[in-house]
């Protein structure tokens, strides 16, 4: 599952850890999730050679960190469950690798939500990651033609939808690539799309099973964020 950012990955992400383990609903069903949720976005960073949080330079993780994944999915038995959102931003020979990698089975998930509805939620994330731009300047340098790259180096590396998809298709190939477009009238759906990709039983991944979710802010919970990160 390779994102895309703010389409629901950390809660699909948290039901999934949540059902993993000894004994547990998913290992009946041979499916299991290597490593965490962190262990995963650090063996995806570690292939994109980025790093995590307000200082990129000093944060990238060990190159071993993507390895240490390959080797406990290939130790593992069954379908492994992958997923970050930092996937959807790889390029061609990042991809080639995770396909070597991984082997010829493996399957590409990308969901996506519309744009109208990523754009505040993406800006919310520029602001947990120390920018200070009001939501409308925001805007207009993600949306100028060229868009301003030194605010937005990466939105559309990542929410080009069709871009992303044409990557990671041309490369797996369509038969081996979902997209999963949420539905904001049906918050099972996201749910009920792994448990069909996976081969789960349907309700095995409820909704209710979620704990650990990256919900948006507020409108005054934003300006906090972004008059914090103006006075550090």
């Amino acid at each position: 599952h390779i994102g895309a950012p703010k389409t629901g990955t950390t809660a699909i992400q948290d039901a999934l850890s949540r059902a993993d383990g000894p004994g547990s609903v998913l290992g009946g069903h041979g499916v299991f999730v290597p490593g965490t949720a962190l262990q995963q976005a650090r063996a995806a960073l570690s292939l994109l050679g980025h790093g995590m949080g307000w200082a990129p330079e000093d944060t990238t993780p060990s190159p071993a960190a993507w390895q240490e994944l390959v080797t406990e999915i290939r130790q593992g038995s069954g379908t492994a469950f992958v997923s970050s959102e930092h996937l959807c931003e790889a390029g061609p020979e990042v991809i080639r690798r995770v396909v070597r990698d991984l082997g010829p089975g493996v399957r590409v998930v990308l969901t996506l939500r519309p744009l109208g509805r990523v754009l505040p939620s993406a800006w919310q994330q520029y602001l947990k990651s120390g920018h200070r731009l009001r939501y409308q300047e925001w805007l207009e340098a993600v949306l100028a033609v060229p868009p301003r790259r030194s605010v937005t180096p990466s939105f559309w590396r990542r929410h080009d939808q069709a871009a992303v998809v044409d990557r990671w298709a041309s490369t797996v190939g369509p038969d081996r690539m979902t997209v999963v477009v949420l539905d904001p009238r049906d918050r099972r759906l996201l749910f009920h799309a792994f448990e069909d990709l996976l081969g789960l039983p349907p309700g095995l991944l409820p909704p209710e099973l979620v704990r650990r979710r990256n919900r948006s802010l507020s409108a005054t919970q934003a300006e906090l964020f972004r008059q914090l990160n103006i006075a550090l």
